[in-house]
């Protein structure tokens, strides 16, 4: 006799040999044999280890059938299948798809144990609500979140972990929505269930240390910075208990660049920028690059640094923010864009154009490669070098991106979601730069129609939309349709940004604009110069906004036939302009117009001439650009 044939232990098959052992069965039995079940879900559990979800997702649904025969249409391997299913689906996100396949599998739980919140319905419940977070329906995770929270304060009790971890979740989603009130509620919630539990573990500090973190963040988006910040330092405590453990002295030096970005916001900008060189400093040593982004500390810093002027240090931050992203993600990664964007508009400020033009053609070159990116990533990408190609005055290009934008969030939030009202307000504001006013006029209309309808009354966002239809109205000479639109975006912002914010001083300039034209000089007046000395204190001062206003208040000693205070104000700010643009930006033809005006008004015409002039020449290669 011959000797028998060993078989091989299933242990050392590879994923070959599975894959033959399935096609042998297949070829002998029929499709819907029982004994199919056990080689597709073993190649299943392979594929699904080694990534090839799409070859997963075929063997489940090979599976699902042989199910439906054996145990009919509701049975718990039925949802069980689904759920397997969804995941794979998931992990290619088609999350629409998975979400379907999680309705069904809850549905035939809820008949399997004829209650809704059945505690096997847990994981199918945190699958659904994380199918549509990834889809954008923040509001329809709400509902489905509360149910899975019952479920888990029923079976584990009030004070389980897990239930702390659903709570949490649950309060990113209110503190994504903006209700503040929710949020508060639930992640503080969350936090007492920590702090009772006051779990000594590693893993449980570090998730401690995140909530604490958020808590801090609703309560600064609140701008209760004294309240955040006691958060912010227990946080900060935690981790810097943890340090010598990788990880922990990312998030280390991540408190600390998160009390830069509280210093800022409070204006304490020198503070501010020890604490994220602090950071950088910091996370030098740290191996753990996607937790501590130390390309974006340097570019946050040159953000600081452009806002007060110091261009040529901003623009050596941002060298140094571009030389980490392109080590680590190569020079043409979509991760390069904002550094890249940054880059242009410090070397423009500084005059170097060559430089500018170089890099505003490779931020096109990372945008290309975007193409192949999550789709709500792209929207940052094609929004940002819009911005760049409007910078070099390239407004067909700017147009096509900007609208490439808006419809990429159409087609990802819907037409009525707050998101598809930034688009909007993008193609707005395009529009409005170009001086295409009945261009801009609509979109900033139904930016404004989204945002109430989906925002808090008083949100900054409804502000901007307020400010720009005045300033349109404006334009128009329909100073009574102007005027109302501009004081409320003024109470808006006096409110919830304060009275000495740079956007309340944009208001403040727009409105006094108004009544200039309207020869209202009495009411103008006090309200420039309360623009002026808000901004001339500040040092985040936007320099374009303080310019205007010192344009603005030459027009009204002009309407009052005080030339010489005209003059010098018209000086004032065709220099800072000229400083914050350069000589060839459209921002200074205002600023060149006033003091030509006001030296023609004293018969000092040859010095009228060569503003004149230089108010042509930009004018000539403005309109030059918009073929471009």
């Amino acid at each position: 006799m011959g000797k028998k044939k060993r078989k091989a232990d299933p242990e050392n098959l590879t994923l070959a040999d599975h894959e033959r052992e399935l096609a042998a069965k297949e070829k002998r039995l029929r499709k819907d044999s029982p004994k199919l079940v056990a080689p597709l879900c073993q190649l299943y559990n392979l594929y699904d280890a080694q990534g090839k979800h799409p070859q997963a997702e075929a063997m489940v649904r090979k599976v699902i059938p042989i199910q439906l025969k054996g145990f009919g249409e509701n049975h718990v391997e039925i949802a069980k299948s689904l759920q397997a299913l969804a995941a794979q689906l998931s992990k290619q996100r088609k999350f629409a798809e998975a979400e379907a396949e999680l309705r069904r599998a809850i549905k035939i739980l809820e008949i399997v144990h004829g209650v809704e919140n059945h505690i096997e319905m847990e994981s199918f419940l945190e699958g659904l609500c994380q199918a549509l977070v990834e889809q954008h329906r923040g509001k329809e995770v709400l509902p489905l979140g509360l149910r899975l929270l019952a479920i888990q304060q029923q079976e584990y009790g009030p004070d389980d972990v897990r239930v702390a971890v659903t709570m949490r979740k649950l309060g990113l989603i209110q503190y994504r929505l903006l209700d503040a009130k929710e949020s508060e509620r639930l992640f503080l919630g969350a936090l007492a269930i920590r702090d009772k539990l006051n779990d000594p573990a590693e893993d449980a500090q570090f998730q401690l240390a995140d909530l604490l973190q958020d808590v801090g963040n609703h309560y600064c988006s609140a701008k209760r910075y004294d309240v955040a910040e006691g958060y912010f330092q227990r946080a900060h405590q935690i981790w810097q208990g943890l340090s010598g453990k990788g990880i922990a002295d990312a998030n280390f030096a991540l408190s600390i660049f998160h009390s830069g970005s509280r210093c800022e916001e409070r204006g304490q900008v020198e503070e501010a920028e020890k604490r994220y060189r602090q950071a950088i400093a910091l996370s030098g040593s740290v191996l753990h690059s996607e937790i501590t982004p130390i390309g974006t500390y340097w570019n946050i810093l040159g953000d600081l640094l452009e806002k007060q002027g110091r261009y040529q240090e901003a623009l050596a931050a941002y060298e140094q923010a571009l030389a980490i992203m392109e080590k680590t993600y190569g020079k043409n990664d979509p991760r390069l864009a904002r550094t890249l964007r940054n880059l242009f508009i410090a070397l423009e400020r500084l005059g170097l154009k060559d430089r500018a033009a170089e890099r505003a053609e490779q931020a096109l070159a990372a945008l290309d490669k975007a193409q192949n990116q999550d789709p709500n990533d792209i929207v940052l990408y094609v929004t940002n070098f819009a911005r760049a190609c409007l910078g070099l005055r390239k407004f067909r290009k700017a147009e096509e991106l900007t609208r490439r934008g808006l419809a990429i969030r159409e087609k990802s939030y819907g037409p009525n979601h707050h998101e598809t009202g930034a688009g909007c307000f993008d193609l707005g504001c395009l529009f409005y730069q170009e001086q295409r006013w009945s261009d801009a006029g609509p979109h900033f209309q139904r930016a404004l129609t989204i945002w109430e309808a989906t925002l808090e009354p008083q949100h900054p966002r409804i502000a901007a939309a307020l400010d720009y239809l005045g300033q349109i109205r404006m334009h128009a000479d329909e100073f009574d349709q102007a005027e109302p639109l501009l004081l409320r975006a003024l109470a808006i912002r006096e409110k919830v940004l304060g009275r000495d914010h740079k956007d309340t001083t944009v208001s403040l300039n727009n409105l006094s604009a108004t009544y200039v034209q309207q020869g209202r000089m009495e009411q103008a007046e006090p309200l420039l110069l309360r623009s002026i000395a808000t901004a001339e204190k500040s040092p985040t001062t936007n320099l374009g906004d303080l310019a205007a206003a010192y344009s603005n208040l030459g027009a009204l000693y002009h309407g009052q036939q005080n030339y010489e205070q005209a003059e010098r104000m018209s000086r004032r700010s065709l220099e800072i302009n000229e400083r914050a643009y350069g000589p060839d930006s459209p921002e200074l033809l205002q600023s060149l117009w006033n003091l030509a005006a006001a030296l023609r008004a004293m018969d000092r015409v040859s010095e009228a001439q060569p503003f004149e002039e230089w108010n042509r020449r930009i004018e000539a290669e403005q309109l030059t650009s918009r073929v471009m």
